[in-house]
């Protein structure tokens, strides 16, 4: 089938390509988790390089219970994703690891990312081989100490976009027993699973396979009970990669 690149709309899909071969951190690709507890499990946002107040470049961030971490740059329209090789801090808090940044579908960059874990937040650089730029996260308990369950996020999901000038609507649907299927649309089929590392916390690794020609996807995804708290519908947060693609999906629960 001929590939359809999503772009962005009520749903950011942004798209990646790497190698296996050259991953960061571990052997097991890029942001591969190990069976380590990670003190920097969390949900995360904050700042990120120059500017300030609303025309700062934002930085939201998914740490699972061992280490694995997905990162969404937002700077105006522009959004970059980047998967890392395990955050696991030492005893001081302090970590360094490896990671990919993915830019309007492409990887563009391969860095350092260094910071310190201390008192609810993480501070460091961003290194992307050309420039280091500051950064400062603060941990976002009251998302993350929200119990986490397959009941919880069952439900359908779903997000209108526009590639190529056709409309798709992407559908998910999330059973109890945690397995996914949905569709585009179109002619791409969706089937996977999703799981809860730590039913105290508000986190879900998910796995996704397309029919297409993507290759499986795994991940992270948060949950955010808009109605339950009265700010509108509720959300699936979601970032997914493998050694060619990674996405940014942001779905709106419609039951």
């Amino acid at each position: 089938m001929p590939f359809r690149w999503p772009l962005l709309g009520a749903v950011l899909l942004l798209g990646a390509c790497g190698s296996s071969d050259d991953g960061p951190g571990q052997a097991g690709g890029v942001g591969s988790g190990s069976d380590a507890w990670s003190t920097a499990a969390g949900i995360y946002f904050g700042q990120v390089g120059s500017g300030s107040g609303s025309g700062a470049p934002t930085l939201f961030g998914l740490v699972a219970p061992d280490g694995k971490a997905r990162f969404v740059e937002t700077d105006g329209d522009v959004y970059r994703v980047i998967s890392t090789a395990p955050v696991l801090p030492a005893a001081d808090g302090g970590f360094t690891v490896t990671f990919y940044r993915y830019s309007s579908g492409r990887r563009d960059a391969r860095g350092t990312l260094q910071g310190q874990l201390a008192d609810a937040s993480i501070t460091g650089t961003l290194d992307d081989g050309n420039a280091a730029r500051s950064y400062a996260l603060d941990a976002v308990s009251r998302d993350y100490d929200r119990p986490a369950a397959l009941a919880t996020l069952a439900g359908t999901y779903s997000a209108s976009y526009s590639v190529d000038g056709q409309d798709l609507t992407l559908t998910l649907i999330v059973n109890a027993d945690g397995s996914i299927s949905g569709d585009d649309g179109a002619s791409c089929g969706y089937t996977g699973s999703v799981s809860v590392p730590d039913p105290a916390h508000n986190g879900y690794e998910v796995r996704l396979e397309p029919s297409c020609a993507l290759g499986r996807l795994d991940g992270l995804g948060a949950y955010y009970p808009g109605s339950l708290l009265g700010l509108g519908p509720d959300l699936f947060r979601l970032a997914v990669s493998n050694d060619n693609f990674g996405f940014y999906l942001v779905l709106t629960r419609a039951s």
